[in-house]
């Protein structure tokens, strides 16, 4: 049913002029309604504890506190064990665990201080144990600040008090295992093994007398007399034997 715009009078279907007050009829365009039409924007993420709409990659809901742990956050610590795996180097492993990022879920968080724990105790290489050791403070770390408050907290107290006692033992054995390799090497660029612990005591004698305040420049010579003489005797042996 059609009015007049200029008075409002009914009109009747077809009719060119209003019948009270004579304006033009404007016919009216038919309205075509268009289809509605769906437009895809991108996944809705919703809380699975309250349902607030969240963002992606958000680790938990900004409205009641609920942790949510992503298949690539989860995954992130399993990645690592099999990436670990297939290195084929120590410059590799120990690059891959240096630049790993600690995750922020409390889950996973446990799960790589326990990865870190288990390769820690036994490790052979330096590098590589000093690597782990380094990611593993890093997460006590950041438990420390992260869940300070949480009853989880004390899981993660427990590794670290146990994987102290293995980092202690691997330091020790890694310096040990450094100091013997260092003595090995001095020895092997010495002359001979007499030789080799003449110059070390004779570099005891001198640290010596230089803190007592004996030390002058003779002892130099005298060192050199000394160390000439064993080298020549020592040398002389040890050509006798060859012959033999």
């Amino acid at each position: 049913m059609a009015f007049c715009v200029n008075c409002g009078q009914e009109l009747k279907e077809g009719v060119k002029f209003c019948a009270n007050c004579g304006s033009t009829v404007i016919p009216h365009k038919k309205v075509v309604k268009n289809e509605r039409k769906t437009f895809y924007d991108g996944e809705i993420h919703k809380c699975p504890n309250c349902g607030e709409v969240i963002n992606s990659f958000v680790i938990s809901c900004p409205s009641c506190g609920y942790e949510l742990r992503g298949s690539s956050v989860t995954s992130s610590v399993q990645q690592l064990y099999w990436e670990l795996n297939r290195a084929t180097s120590i410059e590799q492993k120990t690059m891959m665990i240096r630049n790993y990022p600690i995750p922020n879920a409390k889950e996973d968080i446990i799960e790589f201080m326990i990865l870190a724990s288990s390769n820690i105790n036994g490790e052979i290489d330096k590098n590589i144990f000093e690597a782990w050791v380094a990611k593993f403070e890093q997460a006590y770390h950041k438990a420390q600040i992260t869940l300070q408050q949480d009853p989880v907290f004390a899981q993660v107290e427990e590794i670290y008090e146990k994987t102290e006692k293995d980092i202690s033992l691997g330091k020790f054995s890694h310096t040990t295992a450094s100091v013997g390799s260092m003595i090995a090497s001095y020895f092997r660029s010495m002359p001979n093994i007499v030789f080799a612990v003449v110059l070390i005591l004779l570099v005891i004698f001198n640290i010596i007398r230089l803190f007592s305040g004996e030390f002058a420049g003779l002892d130099i010579i005298f060192d050199a007399i000394i160390l000439g003489t064993t080298y020549g005797i020592t040398n002389k042996k040890n050509k006798k034997q060859i012959r033999k």
